[in-house]
């Protein structure tokens, strides 16, 4: 933020916003089991990162799959609706502890850290992070992440934030099938 008093040019640094709403779209069909590994394994020095420039910032961690069915035709392996979008936050590790609620949210607050979760933030990002590989093969990243966003699910109401930095992290392997409707994957398609 710049002004000018009495001609003298003074500079005030502007406030730095520390929400970060986080989004990874991950591909859940049978061929990415060594990435989703990878992605849970990476996680920890994204987070070391973050904190780097001082305490780690007031975070919303979300995670959507690329499976959003095929509408009404039939497909082996896929069905009508898939993940439809939902924020993931089923356990995906026996034994471990997802967040309560459909994302992983860790900020500050005037008493310290108001944590939806318990333990490690990385642990609970593993939890359900694997989101396993039985999803439909037609992947829809970028519908995906526009119905994880748009407002129009209920169920992943309160993730973004409207002044959070937001950063969305895709992670498949084949190209997006994405479709205004599901006539795509009809007959002769």
């Amino acid at each position: 933020m710049e002004w000018r008093d009495a001609g003298e040019l003074i500079v005030a640094p502007r406030p730095i916003n520390r929400d970060v709403d986080l989004l990874f779209v991950v591909d859940n069909t049978d061929s990415i089991t060594d990435e989703q590994h990878a992605l849970v394994m990476a996680f920890p020095r994204l987070v070391s990162r973050l904190a780097s420039a001082g305490p780690l910032p007031n975070l919303h961690v979300g995670l959507v799959s690329t499976d959003l069915g095929v509408g009404p035709f039939s497909v082996p392996g896929c069905t009508m609706d898939g993940d439809r979008g939902v924020l993931m936050n089923r356990p995906m590790v026996a034994g471990c502890r997802p967040p309560q609620g459909r994302f992983i949210k860790d900020v500050e607050s005037p008493t310290g850290r108001v944590r939806n979760y318990v333990g490690g933030l990385e642990e609970t990002f593993g939890c359900i992070a694997r989101i396993g590989i039985d999803g439909c093969d037609r992947e829809q990243s970028l519908e995906a992440m526009r119905r994880a966003l748009d407002g129009s699910l209920a169920e992943n109401g309160e993730f973004l934030r409207p002044n959070a930095l937001l950063v969305v992290i895709i992670m498949g392997e084949d190209d997006d099938c994405s479709a205004r409707g599901p006539a795509l994957f009809g007959e002769g398609a």
